[in-house]
C-alpha cells in the first residue's frame, strides 16, 4: 500500500482524537473526555475480572464449548447476508472527501482497496479482542482462541463479501442477478431439507440442540463446511498444535482471498462513487428521519384541528405531532409484526403444535411494550434532535425557550402515547387481559413518555449528537457525545421514574391496595416532575449556540 495512505489513517485517526482533547478546554468537554477515559478503563477491568470471576465458578464449566454449533450456524447467516446481498453498497463505501482526494490522488486502484482492507481488519481485530475478552469466550475454549477463530471468520465473510462485488462488477448484471437468485435457492433448499430431515427424527424439537443436530445432516455439512477451519480455531483446546494448525489454516484462506480480491482488479472507481454519493444522501436523509424512508402520500391528508396558541406551545406541538407520526412508520410495522407473532403465540399455546409454550401474560406484553418504545424513542430524532439542523429558526421565533420545550415534548409524547394505547388494546383483546391494570397503565403513558422525551432532549441540547448511520463510521469525539448522553439519560430516567414508582407502591399500601390510589399518586408524581423538567430543556435550549454546536 501507498506510504501517503498509512499516514493518511494514523492523522484520521490522531485528529479525532484531538478534537477531543482540545474540547477538554471547556467544562463539558473536560467530563466528556474524563468519562471516555475513565470508561474504557473501568470496562476493561470489568470485562476482564468478570471473566476471571466466572472462569472459577465450578458451574461455568459446563458452558465451554456449548457455542460451537451455534458460532458455524451464526457465521452461516452473516455470511449469507454479506454475499447474497443484492445492494453490496458497504463493501466500497467510500466518504465524499476520499471519493474527491484519493480517487483523484495517485494512488492505483489496489492500493484503494488494501487502504480500505487494512480499515476493516482494524475495526475486526479490535472487536474480536472486545469479544475474547468478555464472558463470551468462556462458551468457546479459550480467550486466544476466541480471538484468533472470530477475527479470522469475519475477515473471511468480509472478503468474500468483496470478492461477490467486484465480480459483479466484471460480469454482466443480468447474470450477476441470475447467479445471485440460483444461490439463494440452492441455499433455500438445502436448508429447508436439513431442517425437514431434523424435525422428522422425533416428534419433540430440542431447541437447544437444533443447531448441532442441523450441522449432523450433510446439507448441513455442505453448508457449513466453509466455515469448518474457524470453528477448530475457536474451539481448540490447546494453542499447540490445535490452535496453531486451524488458526494457521484460516490465516492461508483469508491470505488466499486477499489475493483474488486484488486480482479480480476490476475498475470499480466509478460505480464506486455513485454508490458512495447515493449512500451519503441516503445518510443525510436518515439523519432527519432516523432511518425511515418518508414518502408522501397521493393527496394530503386531513390537517390537525387548530390547536389553541398556549403562549405559542400549541402550533409547535402541532408541528411535531405531524413529523413524529411520519417517522413512527417503522414503529406501527413492528406493532403489527408483533401482534401477528402473538396471535399465532396465543394459538400454538392452546393446544396447537407445541402446546408447551406458555401463554403469553399481560406483564410480559407490557414489559416488552415499554422496552420497544423506549428504544424507539431513543433512536428516532423526534423532538430537539429532530429539528437538530432547524434549531436556529425556533430560536428565531417570537416564542419563549419554555413554550417551544412544552409544545417539542407533548406533541411527540401523544403520539407515542397513542401508539401505545392501540398496542395495548390489540394485546388485551388477544390475550383477554383487558382490565383495571391495563387502564391504570393507560392513563400514564403520555406523563411517562414527557419524562423519557424530556430527559432525552435535555441530553441531547447539553452534547448534541447525530445518530450514527451504518458505514459512516465515528470518531471518538462523536463515540463520547452519545456516551455522555446515555449516562446523563440514565442518571436522571432511574431517579424521576424511581420515585414516581416507589410513591406509587407506598400509596398502594397504604390505601389497601387499591390501584385507583397508586395510579393517581404516581401521575400526581410524574406531573410534579414534568413541570421543572421542561423548564430545564427550555433553559437548555436557550444556551443552546447553533452555529457552534450543532454537530456534523
Amino acid at each position: 500500500m501507498h506510504p501517503a495512505l498509512w499516514k493518511l489513517m494514523r492523522l484520521t485517526n490522531w485528529a479525532s482524537w484531538r478534537v477531543l482533547f482540545r474540547g477538554a478546554r471547556t467544562v463539558r468537554g473536560a467530563i466528556m473526555l474524563l468519562v471516555i477515559l475513565g470508561g474504557l478503563v473501568f470496562y476493561a477491568v470489568f470485562l476482564i475480572g468478570l471473566t476471571s470471576i466466572l472462569e472459577r465458578v465450578p458451574e461455568a464449566k459446563d458452558y465451554i464449548g456449548r457455542a460451537g454449533p451455534y458460532f458455524s450456524v451464526l457465521m452461516l447467516l452473516i455470511f449469507l447476508q454479506s454475499v447474497l446481498n443484492s445492494n453490496n453498497v458497504g463493501h466500497l463505501y467510500f466518504a465524499p472527501a476520499e471519493v474527491d482526494f484519493l480517487f483523484a490522488g495517485p494512488f492505483t486502484r489496489r492500493d484503494l482497496l488494501l487502504y480500505k482492507l487494512v480499515r476493516w481488519g482494524i475495526g475486526i481485530l479490535l472487536g474480536s479482542l472486545i469479544v475474547a475478552l468478555s464472558p463470551l469466550s468462556l462458551a468457546f475454549r479459550g480467550r486466544l482462541a476466541t480471538f484468533v477463530g472470530v477475527g479470522l471468520a469475519m475477515i473471511f465473510i468480509k472478503l468474500s463479501g468483496l470478492a461477490v462485488t467486484l465480480t459483479r462488477l466484471i460480469v454482466a448484471e443480468a447474470a450477476h442477478t441470475k447467479m445471485r437468485r440460483i444461490a439463494l435457492t440452492v441455499v433455500g433448499i438445502l436448508v429447508a431439507t436439513g431442517l425437514a430431515q431434523v424435525f422428522g427424527r422425533s416428534s419433540g424439537i430440542a431447541y437447544r440442540a437444533l443447531a448441532s443436530d442441523f450441522a449432523s445432516t450433510w446439507m448441513g455439512q455442505i453448508l457449513l463446511s466453509p466455515f469448518l477451519v474457524f470453528r477448530n480455531a475457536v474451539m481448540a483446546e490447546r494453542w499447540f498444535p490445535d490452535l496453531l494448525i486451524w488458526g494457521t489454516a484460516g490465516l492461508v484462506i483469508d491470505g488466499a482471498l486477499v489475493a483474488i480480491v486484488l486480482k479480480l482488479d476490476a475498475d470499480y472507481l466509478e460505480w464506486s462513487t455513485a454508490i458512495s454519493q447515493h449512500a451519503y444522501e441516503t445518510m443525510q436523509r436518515a439523519k432527519r428521519t432516523g432511518g425511515m424512508v418518508i414518502t408522501a402520500g397521493r393527496r394530503p391528508g386531513r390537517g390537525l384541528p387548530r390547536l389553541p396558541w398556549m403562549a405559542g406551545a400549541g402550533p409547535v406541538a402541532a408541528r411535531e405531532v405531524v413529523l413524529t407520526s411520519r417517522l413512527s412508520r417503522g414503529l406501527v410495522v413492528m406493532i403489527v409484526l408483533g401482534g401477528l407473532a402473538l396471535l399465532a403465540w396465543s394459538w400454538l399455546s392452546h393446544g396447537g403444535v407445541l402446546g408447551s409454550l406458555p401463554r403469553p401474560s399481560p406483564s410480559l406484553g407490557l414489559g416488552a411494550l415499554a422496552y420497544i418504545m423506549f428504544i424507539f424513542q431513543l433512536a428516532l430524532p423526534v423532538a430537539f434532535r429532530g429539528n437538530v439542523d432547524h434549531l436556529d429558526v425556533l430560536k428565531a421565533l417570537p416564542i419563549r425557550p419554555a413554550a417551544v420545550a412544552a409544545g417539542e415534548l407533548a406533541g411527540c409524547a401523544a403520539v407515542f402515547a397513542l401508539i401505545q394505547l392501540v398496542a395495548m388494546g390489540v394485546y388485551g383483546v388477544i390475550t383477554g387481559s383487558l382490565g383495571t391494570p391495563m387502564i391504570a397503565t393507560a392513563i400514564l403513558l403520555f406523563p411517562v413518555d414527557m419524562i423519557v422525551l424530556g430527559v432525552s432532549s435535555l441530553a441531547f441540547l447539553i452534547y448534541p449528537v447525530r445518530r450514527t448511520q451504518p458505514g459512516a463510521g465515528a470518531d471518538a469525539n462523536t463515540l463520547g457525545r452519545g456516551l455522555m448522553n446515555l449516562i446523563i439519560q440514565g442518571l436522571m430516567l432511574f431517579p424521576l421514574l424511581g420515585v414516581a414508582a416507589g410513591l406509587a407502591a407506598v400509596a398502594y399500601l397504604v390505601s389497601g391496595q387499591s390501584l385507583i390510589a397508586m395510579t393517581a399518586a404516581a401521575l400526581a408524581a410524574l406531573a410534579a416532575e414534568i413541570v421543572p423538567l421542561t423548564l430545564l430543556v427550555g433553559l437548555a435550549f436557550d444556551r443552546f449556540d447553533p452555529s457552534t454546536e450543532t454537530p456534523a
